[in-house]
């Protein structure tokens, strides 16, 4: 199994790229259409001792912030992400790293129809889910006590 994944995808005409890495961790998710970040969002699932309630973190680390009027695409997409993988990994919850870069015309185009806008979450948090279900955790050692000089 792989622990990196980099696809390419045509997402209302507008080419957008998709890089995952699994580490022993946590998760990063690379979504842009930018060729750069954008948004970088932390989510992770919370711990509870009610089985029956599940509740999510999702935390704008560095761009776009929740005001009082909306939330904005790139915080519910993360929020999706997370539970959709939370609740279909075998190996129980793991925070994820997501950064989101969306064209400001596409993100215009997704939020001016809601049906358009429902489809792309849910296209796209299927798409991650599936991707990231499928790779191994990147195990990264490092041994303190050796000299680099």
């Amino acid at each position: 199994m792989n622990n990196t994944i980099q696809k390419a995808y045509k997402i209302l005409g507008v080419h957008t790229e998709l890089i995952i890495q699994n580490y022993a961790d946590r998760i990063v998710v690379i979504l842009t259409q930018l060729n750069k970040p954008g948004t970088i969002i932390s989510a992770e699932k919370d711990a509870s001792n009610d089985p029956y309630s599940e509740s999510y973190t999702v935390d704008p680390l560095f761009g776009k912030r929740a005001d009082q009027e909306s939330i904005p695409l790139e915080q519910i997409i993360a929020r999706q992400v997370i539970e959709k993988v939370t609740k279909h990994r075998k190996s129980g919850p793991i925070p994820i790293l997501i950064t989101i870069g969306l064209e400001k015309q596409f993100e215009s185009t997704i939020q001016a129809d809601f049906a358009t806008s429902q489809s792309f979450v849910k296209s796209i948090t299927n798409i991650i889910q599936e991707h990231v279900l499928s790779l191994q955790p990147i195990s990264i050692q490092t041994n303190i006590e050796q000299p680099i000089l």
